[in-house]
């Protein structure tokens, strides 16, 4: 059994290493996104960059790099046969966490990648469906106000077991123990990953979802 979780989490960082951002925009553009903008491969830096069409492939790609193992590959005959329902549960999340660390630390990328969430929410979209709308709306809501995507993302992290812990309590929907505390150590996960952003924030110098960096921003039509 061993041997099977150490091939499913090594494709599932396989798969979240797949760097969409960067062979997007070398692809169309013929440039590396971590060379502009803010250096993050991740679709909020694609936008700012090289506009919103590229940067909604970008998103939806690497919401599917998180969905795919959880959803798919950790359901496959050869990786569950045998496995209790519990066992089932650790072994997704194990795929989705792995996927996560593989957006972030893409072997395809010299190991830089983005910073985790859309993966994420793919992997919450595969393990737990009915709260990722009130993740998302926590998210579109911030950024809706406050013009921030970090802000956003770290106040969704945070959310998130809030949401689950209610959904349990209002019998709307069993979030499994080990879920909640992943939500938990996630959200740390998060702060540390946009750690530069915060510090932005916290001196008023954040740049806003808004605002296109000047000399960057290319139209992919």
């Amino acid at each position: 059994m061993a041997i099977k979780l150490l091939v499913l989490f090594l494709i599932s960082y396989l798969c979240g290493s797949i760097p969409s951002s960067i062979w997007v925009c070398k692809a169309y553009f013929g440039k590396d996104i971590r060379k502009h903008g803010s250096g993050n491969a991740g679709a909020t830096n694609v936008y700012r960059t090289f506009g919103w069409k590229p940067a909604i492939v970008v998103a939806g790609f690497d919401v599917f790099k998180g969905w795919l193992p959880v959803a798919i590959l950790a359901n496959l005959t050869w990786f569950s046969h045998g496995l209790s329902a519990r066992a089932l549960i650790l072994s997704q999340m194990g795929a989705g966490c792995f996927a996560i660390c593989g957006h972030v630390w893409t072997v395809f990328g010299g190991f830089k990648g983005g910073k985790g969430i859309a993966t994420a929410a793919g992997m919450l979209w595969a393990l737990f469906p009915i709260a990722l709308p009130t993740c998302l709306l926590v998210f579109g809501l911030t950024v809706f106000i406050t013009g921030h995507v970090s802000l956003g993302s770290i106040l969704a992290a945070m959310s998130l077991p809030l949401i689950l812990l209610l959904f349990d309590t209002f019998n709307l929907g069993h979030a499994p123990t080990e879920l909640i505390g992943f939500a938990v150590l996630f959200f740390f996960f998060v702060i540390w990953t946009h750690r530069t952003n915060v510090k932005r924030l916290l001196n008023g110098t954040e740049q806003s979802f808004r605002t296109k960096k000047e000399g960057t921003t290319h139209d992919p039509s």
